[in-house]
Parts: structure tokens; sequence; C-alpha cells
């Protein structure tokens, strides 16, 4: 169909990256290993450790090669990680590139309908992951109302679970079909509605 984005979309998203993985790395994969041009490697870095956040964002500047990208790229091994590719979903409102200033996010789960569930987390991972993660994949179309991000008493840690409420109910949809077993630092998470008890 002639409203289809997915024909029109040049940037694929590849997740389940080494942190020892850095844009060089992916530069030579394309270019050496599958010949391929592309425009713009993004890769968000953590503000701490400096290391990779475990995906990047190609632009490969024509559909063709971004198919072929996802058809090359998915499950192929770098650094002893299975890469995981997909095209970019469509966004209207902001381009993957552009870096926005998040406001403050709660942490209580005020409103059920608006909350997801994510389980099988990595136990090195931080609320703040979770915050970019959000901002980074679901942009500015679903904005985070809090997250409640349980935290091991004696080791500091994540418990392996979180919730992430949304300012829309809508947003609840696109973040499962966004994060439901997308790797993330070796695990695939699991993302469901948030049942009350």
């Amino acid at each position: 169909s002639f409203n289809d984005n997915n024909s029109r979309e040049t940037v694929v998203f590849v997740s389940n990256l080494a942190f020892s993985v850095n844009e060089g790395t992916l530069m030579r994969l394309l270019t050496e290993k599958f010949n391929m041009k592309y425009g713009k490697i993004n890769l968000p870095k953590d503000k701490f450790t400096d290391q990779s956040r475990g995906f990047a964002f190609i632009d490969l500047l024509d559909n063709a090669t971004a198919n072929k990208a996802v058809m090359l790229l998915n499950g192929h091994e770098l650094n002893g990680r299975l890469l995981s590719c997909t095209l970019r979903k469509p966004d209207k409102t902001k381009s993957q590139f552009s870096q926005s200033g998040s406001s403050p996010v709660r942490e209580s789960i005020e409103s059920t309908e608006k909350t997801i569930y994510i389980s099988n987390l990595e136990f090195s991972i931080t609320k703040q992951n979770i915050e970019e993660m959000c901002e980074d994949l679901l942009h500015e179309e679903h904005p985070v109302q809090g997250i409640k991000f349980p935290i091991d008493r004696d080791n500091g840690n994540c418990r392996g679970f979180c919730y992430v409420t949304f300012q829309k109910p809508e947003s609840v949809e696109a973040a499962i079909e966004a994060f439901d077993g997308l790797p993330v630092l070796g695990r695939e998470l699991k993302v469901s509605r948030y049942q009350s008890k």
C-alpha cells in the first residue's frame, strides 16, 4: 500500500550488541564484511561508563540497503553475541539522532491501564537505562509518566523486573510491541500489561 512507511525506511535498529562494540566495529562490519555504504551510525553510550548501551541505529541511505542489512545482520554473530536487526519503526515526531531532554520520571504506579510489567531484566541494568530505552524506541509519541524500579537492598542491583507507566493508555500496546522479546544485555525482555493484585 502507498501508506506503508516501511517501504521508505532507511534506518535499522540493531540490538544485543556486546559492550565492546563501538562505531568502528560496526563500520568495519558494514563496509569490509558486507560491502555496504551507510550514512550515519548512532550508538548511544551510557553517560557514566561510556560503554555502549547495547543497541545502535544505522542509517543506510536507501530502503533496499536497509532491508539487505536486516537480512545480513539479524542473527549475525559479533563479538560473541547474535545481533538482532529490524527496520526502525516509523516515527513522525522526531529524528532518531536528536537528543531530547527528559522530564523527571516518578516512581509510583498510579494508573494500571497505562502500565507495563517488564521482567527478565539483567541485574546490572539501571532505571536510567529503562528511561533511555523508552525514549529511544518509543519517541515523544509515548511519554513515560513513572517508572517503579525495585532494587535489591543487599547489593543495590535491579531485582530483575520493573513497571513503566505511560501518560496515555495506548502507549501500552506500542511498548509491548517494541520491547517484548528485545535482547538487552544478553537477555530477552518479557513484557506484559500490568495486572493489579
